[in-house]
């Protein structure tokens, strides 16, 4: 578990990166000793596996969340289980090849990692999440055959491709979670995304701030330094601010 003047630099680091690298730093903040390298390799499956234990640890495996209804625009609160959303007992893709093939096509193709994300980034931004998804896909690709004939990664038919895409997802567990939502106002039904990267950054930014402001009140109070106060566990924090509201 991450101490008080860990989170805060964590914060203080990754503040205005892109979210995959803030996902990196997480996971590196967490296990210092581990190369960023490694880290930014690891599938996204395996990625998302570990953020949720870094998650478990800081904040309990319930998660709060809320969405709004695609159909009426009603806002939707819900919880999640992390232990239940990413089973810690189904195994992670090693980032090794793999391959799929029909009676006349065969694809060899590989997980993909921080850096597809980092390189798709762009594609999100001006084309939009649909066609970043598909360059995503092409980018997982290492080997299209046809009739036995090598082709363009750009030639697999659309179809082929959904069902390379089925397949990545079946092996790379957990780096694609949705939640099945309903509407409690018109009982619409829907699959939303959940992005566990993006909902711990905001976790952490909230934590982060928070413990900012308790120095603040702290060091006015008593005069103590910043670093003294970070070294404090979150308990006596608590008790010395909960003294000063007496």
């Amino acid at each position: 578990m991450l101490k008080a003047h860990e989170l805060v630099k964590l914060w203080e680091v990754a503040a205005g990166k892109q979210l995959w690298q803030k996902a990196i730093l997480m996971l590196a903040a967490a296990d210092p000793g581990e190369p960023m390298e490694n880290l930014a390799l690891l599938s996204i499956g395996h990625r998302n596996a570990r953020l949720f234990r870094l998650r478990d640890g800081l904040f309990g495996t319930r998660m709060d969340a809320n969405s709004c209804c695609p159909s009426c625009d009603e806002k939707v609160e819900f919880q999640l289980d992390t232990q239940v959303i990413c089973n810690p007992e189904l195994p992670s893709w090693d980032g090794g090849e793999a391959t799929y093939y029909d009676d006349s096509s065969q694809v060899v193709f590989k997980p993909a990692n921080s850096y597809a994300l980092r390189d798709i980034a762009p594609v999100v931004e001006i084309e939009g999440p649909e066609v970043a998804g598909r360059e995503l896909l092409f980018q997982c690709v290492l080997q299209y055959k046809k009739n036995g004939i090598m082709q363009p990664v750009e030639a697999i038919p659309e179809e082929f491709l959904d069902k390379v895409a089925e397949k990545i997802k079946d092996i790379d567990t957990h780096s694609e979670i949705s939640c099945r939502l309903s509407c409690p106002e018109c009982e619409h039904s829907w699959a939303e995304s959940f992005d566990i990267a993006n909902y711990l950054w905001h976790e952490i930014e909230i934590k982060a701030q928070i413990i900012l402001t308790e120095v603040q009140v702290l060091a006015r109070a008593f005069g103590w330094w910043e670093g003294d106060i970070l070294s404090l566990s979150d308990i006596r924090r608590k008790y010395y601010l909960e003294g000063l509201d007496e």
